[in-house]
């Protein structure tokens, strides 16, 4: 998994599926989740995907911030386990910076 700066309030993730003999099912989709990485909690938001994307663009974050991120592939049966966490970071209004963090 890995993750990009879009703009200042904006970050793009992107993943591989999980080893299909890791599947308990038929693949639904994935959910993306994402919360302030100075927040002390791993609760947050959830973006759901369908399955044939691995990629996600998250919109609407605060500026210059960071966020950490995690992936997890879901079926009819139920969530799977979630990926390491990564930390993105949001540009600052008026400045670019393309940079991933893992």
């Amino acid at each position: 998994m890995s993750g990009e700066t879009v703009d200042s309030h904006s970050i793009r993730v992107t993943w591989s599926p999980p080893p299909a003999d890791q599947w308990n099912g038929v693949l639904a989709g994935y959910r993306v989740l994402y919360a302030e990485a100075d927040g002390g909690s791993s609760d947050g938001n959830v973006a759901s995907v369908p399955a044939d994307e691995m990629a996600y663009t998250v919109r609407g974050l605060r500026e210059w911030t960071s966020y950490n991120v995690w992936v997890l592939a879901y079926t009819v049966a139920g969530d799977g386990p979630r990926s390491d966490v990564i930390v993105v970071q949001t540009a600052e209004d008026g400045k670019f910076s393309h940079h991933v963090i893992l």
